[in-house]
């Protein structure tokens, strides 16, 4: 994500006429062109305020057409059209261009400003049709008018640590040609520029990015305005499954949000292979450690609530590890999911856990999913961890998954009270020093 913000190039739309050809090589009038039509103008102070009839060479194509609105796939003949945007019950032309369509294209048509901060345009644009051979192709475009001065809408496009992968993007610009992302999952916000990824306008959802998927983006709205700061696609993306509160779950953003420990030797790197992407968690054992584990910390969690944690695993030598959710410091409570076993083969396989959430009243955000490798793993042993997924489930989810039906070969499915790590009468995690030397008996599933 770092390498891919140096080369981003953004197209600035400077709105200084309401005149726009879109002028192709050769119309082919035999065929006809694909329109998007959106309605990205939040000029009034509520959403039944900014209500516009869309008129197409003279013609009342849509009415009652609000912000936010969004009309898909319209098929017009080759050809020069003007469009003419008309606030509800009034004959005022508001908005007026003129556009080129040539056939067998696709466009996107967006009504855009505020007519205070940023005045009402038409914003025409030429949308990707053809998927890449590899990775995601993703449009973001600045849509959101929410300052006089061009300087002052400029924001950052950054990870959830704080990377900046988009810098100063100003209203009006978006990236062409489209960006070329791996496949995976990312964790991205909205932040004023020049403040270090801290003033948040936006946090965005995890979005799940596949191979061959063609993705836009538009912030639109007024952060802190009658009509909200949001995003909206007119392709539609796919938020990472059921919520997921793992961040960079597939390790597309590098090591962001994870760390290793171990109080021996070893490392934690990026690599291949992936079970989703490109990327992976590797972790290499240069020496047996009691206390070695790769986590990630800040989980927020909500008291007696079933969660379902999944994740794809392999060692290069069938080496096995354990798995907790827990309190991140001292004294380490247990937040009802612990796993004496994960039985690890040298293939990727899906492993999945559904518990309930104990032990606190509440909601924390102090919880801390840890992949604990001691004491299975050995000098010279690997381990790879991709798409790493916790999302919160209903109880009849829970139920069904509870269940010890026939799964899927490297599916394992449990409880937290069937998976309790057994240490003579207590629990003890090797989260301190003064535990490293706990003996640990595993319960090992029938």
């Amino acid at each position: 994500m770092r390498a891919i913000c140096r080369a981003v190039p953004l197209v600035v739309i400077l709105l200084l006429s309401s005149l726009f050809f879109l002028e192709p090589l050769a119309v082919r009038a035999s065929e006809s062109a694909t329109v998007n039509v959106a309605h990205f103008a939040p000029f009034a102070d509520s959403i039944a305020g900014t209500s516009v009839t869309v008129r197409v060479n003279g013609t009342d194509t849509f009415t009652d057409f609000q912000f936010g609105d969004i009309e898909k796939d319209v098929e017009l003949p080759a050809g020069e059209y003007l469009i003419e945007i008309l606030p509800t019950g009034s004959e005022t032309v508001a908005i007026s261009g003129t556009v080129m369509l040539e056939g067998g294209i696709q466009y996107t048509l967006a009504a855009i400003g505020d007519g205070s901060n940023q005045g009402l345009a038409l914003l025409p644009l030429i949308d990707e049709t053809q998927p890449a051979e590899s990775g995601a192709k993703v449009r973001i475009a600045h849509l959101a008018p929410f300052a006089a001065d061009l300087d002052a809408t400029k924001v950052d496009i950054c990870t959830d640590d704080n990377a900046i992968v988009l810098p100063a993007v100003p209203y009006g610009a978006f990236t062409n040609p489209y960006l070329n992302l791996p496949a995976g999952d990312y964790d991205l916000k909205i932040a004023l520029a020049d403040s270090n990824c801290e003033t948040v306008a936006l946090d965005l959802p995890s979005v799940r990015l596949t191979n061959g998927e063609i993705v836009d983006l538009f912030a639109i709205g007024i952060p802190g305005g009658p009509i909200e700061f949001t995003v909206a696609s007119i392709t539609g993306f796919s938020l990472t499954p059921m919520d997921n509160l793992i961040h960079n779950s597939s390790f597309e953003e590098g090591e962001s949000r994870w760390q290793f420990y171990t109080d021996s030797t070893g490392t934690f790197t990026i690599d291949a292979p992936a079970s989703l992407g490109n990327a992976a968690a590797a972790v290499a054992i240069d020496d047996a450690g009691h206390n070695v584990q790769l986590y990630q910390k800040g989980l927020r969690l909500e008291s007696n609530t079933y969660y379902q944690l999944q994740f794809d695993a392999m060692s290069n030598n069938g080496q096995d590890m354990r798995v907790f959710i827990h309190k991140h410091d001292a004294p380490y409570t247990n937040y009802g999911l612990r796993v004496a076993l994960v039985d690890l083969t040298t293939e990727y396989q899906t492993y999945t856990w559904t518990f309930k959430t104990k032990r606190f009243d509440g909601t924390v955000d102090d919880g801390r999913l840890r992949f604990w490798l001691a004491p299975f793993a050995k000098a010279g042993d690997s381990y790879m961890i991709d798409n790493v997924i916790l999302t919160k489930v209903d109880g009849a989810t829970a139920a069904a998954l509870s269940g010890r039906s026939t799964l899927p070969q490297g599916t394992v499915i449990v409880s937290d009270d069937e998976s309790g790590l057994l240490a003579g009468g207590s629990v003890a995690e090797g989260n301190a020093p003064a535990l490293d030397n706990q003996t640990f008996l595993p319960m090992i599933l029938q």
